[in-house]
């Protein structure tokens, strides 16, 4: 064989290689890692300022009544984050439905694990301000959340025989965990909540819950209440990853059931016989109809969301300017004492 054949063929191998590893939770979580050490190195390079500009670009739209601008920051982590936020309410929704948190007691454990996780860093964080005499106690909403995608990753990679034993109970935490966080986020620090378009994200979630129970199996209804949902919970002023979330939770999930899986085979048969556009809608729609509308869309998300999704939101959150003296100024402040402690001390405790 050539050399050069040899070599395009290697080099297609290494490339597959490489793709399959990005397809795994390890290689996603070492791609999340590489992005967060590419802003530090941005954010602290001569070419900082194109970085924090880049982020405070305002981006948004007019569409008749409706008006949306926000900075690409927050398009990101009100826009993006939410696919990542649905997606773990899908996977929880699935453990509740056919998998390990069908046992009530390690369902229970993990929703007391999940309320503990907010209530104690918050009780350590203003414990410790409290006793230095600092002011800043109303700043506990800061260690009361969990940042959701770097502990995922961290976990996937410091962790990769354990993550799957720990991950279903550290998704239901972290939806209790940030329900409970964002909630109180919202209540105690939003300047204003707008009634109606809450009304409306409630109604939508109503919607959502109505196409479970009447087990619609196409994903599209599901998909159109989702981004009605979004828009309105970005108009409340409430944190758009409660909605992501909430969203997740109500998507029904159920295990494939056999007869489903016999029809879609006559489908098959049938398109195998006599070919033709209508038949193979058949067999789209059979086989859809097996397999629940959750497990569907998690499984188109879920490389999206690992390989863009994710490190995008690292990208435009990890960037930190660490030369103009912030950081040791901080460190003298009881305040950030806190809430290291807090993060640190009060989420391990709960």
């Amino acid at each position: 064989m050539p050399a050069s054949s040899f070599g395009e063929s290697s080099a297609h191998i290494r490339r597959r290689r490489v793709a399959h590893y990005l397809r795994t939770e390890s290689g996603a979580a070492v791609l999340l890692v590489i992005v967060t050490v590419v802003a530090l190195v941005w954010a602290n390079s001569p070419l900082s300022n194109a970085y924090f500009e880049l982020w405070h670009l305002d981006v948004g739209f007019n569409f008749g009544p409706l008006r949306l601008h926000m900075d690409l920051h927050h398009w990101v982590n009100d826009g993006l984050m939410v696919v990542f936020f649905f997606l773990i309410g899908l996977e929880v929704r699935q453990e509740f439905a056919h998998g390990s948190l069908r046992d009530r007691s390690r369902a229970r454990l993990a929703l007391i694990a999940g309320v503990t996780g907010v209530v104690l860093p918050a009780l350590v964080y203003v414990l410790i301000v409290k006793l230095a005499g600092s002011e800043g106690l109303h700043g506990w909403g800061a260690v009361v959340g969990t940042d959701t995608a770097f502990m995922l990753g961290t976990l996937a990679i410091v962790g990769p025989r354990l993550s799957g034993q720990l991950r279903v109970f550290l998704l239901t935490l972290t939806v209790v965990d940030d329900f409970l966080a964002v909630s109180i986020i919202g209540i105690v620090y939003s300047e204003e909540i707008r009634i109606v378009p809450l009304l409306i994200a409630l109604a939508s979630l109503v919607g959502l819950w109505l196409l479970g129970r009447t087990r619609q199996w196409r994903a599209t209804p599901y998909v159109l209440i989702v981004i009605v949902l979004w828009f309105a919970t970005v108009y409340s002023g409430i944190h758009a990853s409660l909605a992501g979330m909430a969203a997740g939770l109500l998507i029904p999930a159920y295990a494939t059931q056999r007869h489903g899986v016999v029809a879609a085979r006559q489908l098959f048969r049938d398109f195998w016989q006599s070919p033709s556009a209508a038949s193979a809608r058949a067999v789209d729609c059979g086989l859809s109809q097996g397999i629940s509308v959750n497990e569907r869309l998690h499984e188109f998300l879920r490389l999206p969301t690992a390989l863009l999704i994710v490190p995008v939101f690292a990208l435009a959150n990890a960037g930190v300017d660490l030369r103009s003296g912030l950081l040791a100024e901080a460190f003298g402040s009881p305040v950030t004492w806190g809430v290291i402690a807090g993060l640190v001390l009060g989420k391990l405790l709960g």
